[in-house]
């Protein structure tokens, strides 16, 4: 009976042994996708990152070229210089009239 017994302790043993080697291929495969998926986050983090820096740069450009456009039509007359302003509204007057 000892032996059969001992024979059951090794068969449990063995099984038990395959179900922990079973567990830990898994767990380390859902680790490995984990960190596959991390890294795809932190690569599209960057691009993000690298976009927006781009653009605020872009945005910064474009907003010194407005600022210098506007003060070139400040100092002159002309279709966006101060003189305009009042052309605009003479002409909507005559429109206005006829």
């Amino acid at each position: 009976m000892a032996a059969e017994e001992l024979l059951q302790s090794v068969d449990h043993y063995k099984t038990e042994i395959e179900r922990l080697t079973r567990e830990l291929t898994e767990t380390t495969h859902e680790k490995i996708q984990a960190a596959e998926y991390g890294l795809v986050v932190l690569e599209e983090k960057l691009t993000l990152k690298q976009q927006y820096e781009e653009l605020e740069a872009e945005y910064d450009s474009l907003k010194q070229e407005l600022e210098q456009l506007r003060e070139v039509s400040r100092g002159r007359p002309g279709p966006l210089g101060p003189r305009s302003e009042g052309m605009r509204s003479e002409g909507l007057h005559l429109r206005a009239l006829c």
